[in-house]
């Protein structure tokens, strides 16, 4: 796992290491965070910022979007990075 801006401030960390079941999703992995950190991570993934943009969901860079979402299985050695949306111009 990698943590970037207010979640890296929630969790104390950059990164964590986690042991994930065999058949482990996106979503079982985030469940598990919400467990572990509570309200303020929860709130967090569930925001948005003014643009309506959500946060992106990365394994090994690949965008979870071009998988299977939330669905996507993950493996033992993937990496998982939450990114916030990024403005500019």
């Amino acid at each position: 796992m990698r943590f970037f801006t207010r979640l890296r401030e929630i969790t104390g960390k950059p990164e964590e290491k986690l042991d994930i079941a065999e058949d482990a999703t996106v979503n079982d992995v985030l469940e598990t965070l919400i467990r572990k950190y509570g309200k303020d991570f929860r709130e967090y993934l569930l925001s948005r910022d003014e643009s309506g943009l959500y946060l992106q969901f990365l394994i090994d860079g690949r965008n979870v979007t071009q998988l299977d979402g939330l669905k996507t299985k993950l493996r033992q050695g993937n990496t998982l990075a939450i990114i916030p949306p990024v403005g500019g111009g």
